[in-house]
């Protein structure tokens, strides 16, 4: 693309950016961008606060929050943990977390306007006008919109298009869905979750002795080799226990770190959990296998493994389905469901470098059969099947393959989905509201975490915002469902199958609950990437994105 294009796609974003500013609630006092891309706000210069929303000055934590201001936005680096800037015109629009002391120290800063809360949208499904029920009508979508005759008279469906759904986020594990997902030349899925919702996150480290070809229990005496592998970020370091054939990770009575989504505006982004029990990963014969490093100790050398042991944490997921439908069920760990999460052990493990951790293992479908009342265990990697003798290992998740769908489906208990990995998670630093965020992060400024961090200490992952219904899920279906499964819609025995408006296209999911985050998605999706030194966004050479889709709701958003 040229640089006139270029810059005519920056001239639509501002010009969105300054329409959707302009219809935002009253908590900006009648300032919106287009009078600040015209005039000069006076200002009331006895009392710095006064451009300040009163609900960001007091209280602990971060906060979210726009601001608006003038001239260069490296004027405010240091004082928050900026998550974008978008320029308008000689002001500028900054978006991303302060704490209320750094919000008064901004504030002071002849050159900032305004400083007001980010906005959360509003993606809940309608109520029915006049008691009306939707009907569920959208396989003659096709037929009504002349989709069908376009395609048999043109061929065409949406191949070599990828549309960005700016929405809650998308489950991808259902089967009309996953060959929807938009991918890389490397086979990783292409995603965005702007609002760092769901985070494989581990931290404790657990070797194991490999020397004669099945695990044995760590040498006494021998130190752990976790210097020479550069493990600088872990909070615990062990070794795995052999005991009567089983393998497992003494985790029992240790205290670990689960990232909390919900936690981001409070004093910790962190919950500080005791583990109740220990971590079965499997028998000598038949464990979760780890890549092979030599260690030479004492002119010896022994053949050690390592597991990454943590929780994958999101928002609480509160049902599941079967053939029979819905079902309300908060799944995950039930003693942290008081936290408004769901939460299920994970473990990330090197599969082919011990420098380069590649592999996800989570217990889903043990927990999912511990939340509808079964007796299993939600901390072992090896899967129960009920009414059967069976059992087999969790199943591994690559990032690049079609493994990243963390989905369970058995006709007979259910389907869960627990989200898609490989794609990037936007979470902001939090070193001003953690020290161990510090600790664990080291200098990490608020890039995205891409895939799986080569150390295995976090991976990505995106799901659909439960209290957003799903909506994403639902909107970038009707773009690009393939249509594989039959529905009973009606209840009368007839199946229906729902393929999308254009099931040849690819979904982008940019998942964004704030209007700082629909931003940044936005300019993400349309093939840039922004740089936390110059505070600019860098055009990356392409579009990700063909179109970007915004599913808001008119009565809301009347201008968009």
């Amino acid at each position: 693309m040229n640089k006139h294009s270029i810059s005519k796609r920056a001239i639509v974003i501002a010009i969105s950016i300054i329409l959707l500013l302009s219809v935002l609630p009253s908590i900006y006092h009648g300032t919106n961008a287009s009078s600040l891309a015209n005039s000069t706000i006076p200002q009331n210069t006895s009392n710095p606060y006064s451009k300040v929303d009163p609900s960001l000055l007091n209280g602990s934590g971060l906060k979210k929050v726009l601001i608006f201001g003038s001239g260069s936005a490296l004027d405010i680096k240091g004082f928050m943990n900026i998550q974008g800037v978008y320029p308008i015109g000689k002001y500028f629009l900054a978006s991303g977390y302060a704490t209320p002391a750094d919000i008064k120290l901004l504030a002071q800063k002849n050159n900032i306007l305004r400083i007001v809360p980010d906005v959360k949208l509003n993606y809940s499904q309608p109520s029915s006008p006049d008691g009306i029920t939707p009907q569920t009508d959208l396989y003659q979508a096709r037929n009504i919109l002349g989709v069908n005759q376009a395609y048999n008279a043109f061929g065409v469906n949406g191949t070599g298009v990828n549309v960005a759904i700016v929405d809650t986020g998308t489950f991808f594990g259902n089967p009309n869905m996953q060959n929807s997902i938009a991918r890389d030349a490397s086979g990783r899925p292409i995603y965005m979750d702007a609002d760092g919702l769901s985070l494989g996150f581990t931290g404790m480290y657990f070797f194991v002795n490999l020397t004669s070809g099945v695990p044995t229990n760590w040498s006494s005496g021998v130190p752990y080799p976790f210097s020479l592998l550069n493990f600088t970020h872990g909070y615990y370091y062990g070794s795995a226990i052999v005991n009567n054939s089983i393998v497992y990770l003494p985790t029992k009575g240790l205290t670990s770190h689960i990232y909390d989504v919900n936690g981001l505006f409070s004093n910790s982004p962190f919950i500080n959990y005791t583990i109740p029990d220990n971590i079965t990963i499997g028998n000598t014969s038949n464990y979760i296998k780890t890549a092979v490093y030599n260690y030479t100790y004492e002119n010896h050398t022994y053949k050690v493994g390592i597991y990454a042991f943590g929780f994958l944490s999101m928002p609480l997921i509160t049902g599941w389905y079967n053939h029979t439908g819905w079902h309300e069920c908060y799944l995950g760990l039930p003693d942290l469901w008081n936290y408004n999460l769901t939460v299920v052990p994970t473990l990330v493990v090197p599969s082919q470098n011990i420098f380069n951790f590649d592999t996800v293992y989570i217990t889903g479908w043990n927990t999912y059969l511990k939340d509808i009342g079964y007796n299993v265990d939600p901390f072992n990697f090896v899967v129960t099947y009920p009414n059967t003798s069976g059992s087999t290992l969790e199943s591994p998740h690559h990032i690049n393959d079609n493994t990243i769908f963390l989905t369970y489906y058995y006709p007979s208990f259910g389907y869960v989905d627990y989200g898609t990995i490989g794609g990037n998670t936007l979470i902001p630093n939090l070193a001003s509201a953690s020290p161990l965020f510090i600790y664990m992060y080291g200098a990490y400024s608020g890039e995205e975490i891409s895939g799986i961090l080569k150390n295995g200490l976090a991976y990505s992952n995106l799901i659909s915002w439960d209290s957003g219904e799903y909506h994403g899920t639902f909107t970038a279906s009707v773009v690009a469902s393939h249509g594989t499964v039959s529905y009973n819609l009606y209840n009368n025995g007839t199946l229906y199958k729902l393929p999308g408006i254009a099931p040849g296209s690819k979904i982008i999911s940019v998942q964004a609950l704030y209007i700082g985050d629909v931003f940044y998605g936005w300019m993400w999706a349309a093939g840039f990437d922004f740089n936390t030194t110059t505070l600019t966004w860098q055009y990356t050479g392409d579009h990700r994105a063909q179109i970007e889709s915004n599913s808001w709701g008119i009565s809301e958003w009347p201008i968009l």
